[in-house]
């Protein structure tokens, strides 16, 4: 097996959020080994001592922003290509949950006396999810137009499935007679920048995870309740 002395080195994972930040302003395209050492304030050269490639930089990003201990890798890390950085993110993809409560809402839908829970437990997962792997998500984001397997292990194996879903069971569910998808996206890019956006929104600084967590699990009921209402007189 490869390996290379730590000794005198960074953390791998200093490498790989500096590669993080630069893969997510600038895309895999526009990204340079040369910015990797801009970001850390050392020697273009230097980061080679880290990673062989910016393949394989990407590589090491992506697992850090999964969250993926990179301590047992050896230094510098190579990588054949970016499709062993694809499988890698599909792996990861194929074991993110699979939407309990949604699943359940679709298969053996509650009393309408019990909406209200029943939109919070959606809401709520997604939240979760979302504020677990947000920096993932961020990077395959900026990244798919550049590397487009990524789009089919991401945006058409996991994010197009939900949204069909979450739409078809936000239509069941809605009373009123508006655009039900464009609803419900709306619901969901509300959810999104709670648990995602926020975080790198200096004006929202002020919001707390509790606050921002109870303000997703009444996004979806809102737009619900507002169908139910009878309207003005």
């Amino acid at each position: 097996m490869r390996r290379s002395s730590r000794l005198g080195l960074r953390p791998l994972r200093e490498i790989a959020e500096a590669g993080l930040q630069c893969f997510t302003q600038r895309g895999f395209r526009l990204t340079q080994m040369s910015d990797i050492g801009a970001e850390l304030r050392m020697s273009p050269s230097a980061a080679y001592r880290y990673v062989e490639s910016k393949e394989a930089l990407f590589h090491i990003a992506a697992l850090h922003a999964a969250g993926i201990s990179l301590d047992d890798l050896p230094m510098p890390v190579a990588v054949g290509d970016l499709a062993e950085t694809v499988l890698s993110i599909e792996a990861i993809v194929h074991s993110w949950p699979r939407w309990p409560a949604l699943r359940a809402a679709l298969d053996h839908p509650s009393p309408m006396s019990l909406l209200e829970d029943e939109t919070a437990g959606i809401a709520t997962e997604l939240y979760d999810f979302l504020a677990a792997t947000w920096r993932l998500i961020v990077l395959l984001d900026r990244t798919a137009n550049d590397i487009p397997s990524l789009k089919t292990a991401f945006t058409q194996q996991y994010r197009a499935p939900y949204l069909t879903d979450i739409v078809t069971w936000f239509a069941r569910r809605y009373a009123g007679d508006g655009p039900t998808e464009a609803l419900a996206r709306s619901g969901i890019e509300a959810i999104s920048w709670l648990a995602m956006r926020r975080r790198t929104d200096p004006a929202a600084a002020a919001i707390t995870e509790e606050e921002a967590r109870r303000g997703a699990t009444h996004c979806l009921y809102a737009l619900l309740q507002a169908s139910q209402r009878p309207p003005q007189t």
